[in-house]
């Protein structure tokens, strides 16, 4: 009887349909959720390169933020070592041991220009000639004022 049965069963096509349905089922349910799997993984890994995109894009800014500081701040150094070079000499007046013979150079080559090839150049002897002592009174006047500034200045500067 039991044998019977099992022969029945096998020869028996009613409810097959409904067990390889569910058998369908489970698998496209089990590939659903695989998939969902594979997206979150890579919207994750999407979003862990977007925040490592992000924070190197705000660290190279922060960089180059902090190199515009320094380099203004070494642009400001060099301007105030190079009023503090100006005004020691303004102080000192070392170049003005220089004025007599540049004046000097001035009247003698201002003498050779009126033998020169181009017309351009003999027009300038009679001008550069007298120059040369109004030269010497401004250079003379200019070392005064800077003496005087330098004065009151240049501790400012020395002490920066």
């Amino acid at each position: 009887m039991i044998f019977q049965k099992l022969l029945n069963l096998h020869r028996e096509e009613q409810g097959a349909i409904s067990l390889v349905s569910v058998f369908t089922m489970l698998f496209f349910t089990f590939l659903l959720l695989m998939i969902v799997n594979i997206g979150k993984h890579i919207d994750d890994k999407v979003r862990m390169q977007n925040a490592a995109d992000a924070a190197t894009y705000s660290s190279g800014v922060v960089l180059a933020r902090g190199m515009n500081g320094i380099a203004y701040t070494n642009h400001l150094m060099c301007d105030v070592f190079a009023m503090t070079a100006y005004l020691r000499e303004g102080r000192d007046r070392m170049a003005e041991q220089v004025v007599p013979m540049a004046l000097a150079a001035w009247k003698e080559h201002g003498m050779k220009y009126p033998q020169a090839k181009f017309p351009r150049f003999s027009q300038l002897a009679p001008l550069i000639t007298p120059k040369a002592e109004q030269e010497k009174i401004a250079v003379t006047a200019f070392g005064d004022m800077m003496q005087a500034a330098s004065e009151e200045v240049l501790p400012v500067f020395e002490m920066i």
